[in-house]
């Protein structure tokens, strides 16, 4: 139980969740409307989804293991800073992890012929080992990297397959395929939500750097609240909260989605509603347990984003 706390499952399971969702809630619908069938098998996909999983249970291990004067400054739950699990089984799990998330991830890219993924799990092991280290302590450097990770988890899904990668390849070039034509709207719609992961991600960063303040302090770091002050960091997030918001409804217009009202109405009340909140809770935080629970917030409105693409697929 504890080393299942420890990869933080709840998160994990999301993260899978996620892959999936794309697969089967944006891809597969367009799929089938233009007769084209996957590529990639199941097993293979699952494949990709384990490979991305394990890495980031990895990264959470690391993220622990470096942070234990810090999490226990900030009286935060570290297995590894109560000695629970100890700093030599926390490095071999990570060590086991990203390196089997590595070797799939290689078998992945062998067999589907997509060498990218690979040097793209190499990339995100690295990036995870040296934020926990280092980049998660310098001004805003440690946010992006967590958010543009996030992001990629989502995109990654778009060039799984190769009828998507054919698609991606000729982006640029004019075409009157109906085919064609749909796999360009997939891969738009991916971005979206990678878009979506990306910002959501870094107002959790922002937020979690204004909790966590008082052990940064302590260890030197130069987070944002500590350079610039707390105050300077929430308008920030709240720019990028606004930022989501004006994109998301960018979006319906163009869309007009309100056509849909099942679709739109639970977007309106699970993602830009709780967005809201979200702006008036951090303009009313005060205390570490405020941006605690703006913290949560954040994981359930990424969630209920994600499920939104299972509601338009319902739907549409």
């Amino acid at each position: 139980m504890y080393i299942l706390k420890l990869i933080r499952l709840p998160n994990l399971l999301i993260l899978a969740l996620t892959q999936y969702v794309i697969r089967f809630s944006v891809i597969k619908p367009f799929y089938d409307a233009t007769n084209l069938k996957f590529s990639l098998h199941e097993w293979q996909f699952a494949l990709l989804v384990l490979s991305t999983v394990l890495i980031a249970a990895a990264g959470y291990i690391i993220n622990d293991y470096f942070d234990v004067a810090i999490d226990t400054a900030n009286r935060k739950e570290n297995f590894i800073a109560t000695g629970i699990v100890s700093e030599k089984k926390a490095r071999l799990l990570f060590y086991i992890l990203s390196g089997a998330g590595i070797l799939i991830g290689a078998y992945f890219s062998y067999i589907v012929r997509l060498r990218p993924y690979l040097l793209i799990n190499l990339l995100t092991v690295g990036l995870l080992y040296f934020y926990a280290q280092s980049y998660k302590r310098m001004f805003l450097v440690g946010n992006i990297v967590v958010a543009a990770l996030s992001a990629a988890s989502v995109f990654i899904v778009s060039i799984s397959d190769r009828e998507m990668q054919f698609a991606f390849s000729i982006l640029n070039i004019p075409t009157y395929s109906l085919q064609t034509q749909y796999l360009r709207l997939v891969i738009v719609i991916i971005a979206a939500y990678s878009v979506f992961a990306f910002f959501i991600s870094l107002i959790r960063e922002i937020v979690k750097d204004i909790e966590d303040i008082n052990g940064d302090k302590e260890n030197d770091c130069k987070t944002m609240p500590i350079v610039m002050g707390v105050g300077f960091a929430k308008w920030i997030a709240q720019f990028f909260i606004f930022t989501l918001l004006c994109l998301i409804i960018l979006i319906q217009v163009r869309q007009q989605q309100w056509e849909n009202k099942i679709s739109f109405s639970y977007v309106v009340l699970t993602v830009q509603l709780p967005l809201l909140i979200l702006s008036i809770l951090l303009f009313k935080a005060t205390h570490k347990k405020h941006y605690t629970e703006c913290s949560s917030l954040c994981k359930v409105i990424m969630l209920t984003g994600v499920l939104s693409m299972a509601v338009f697929n319902y739907t549409s």
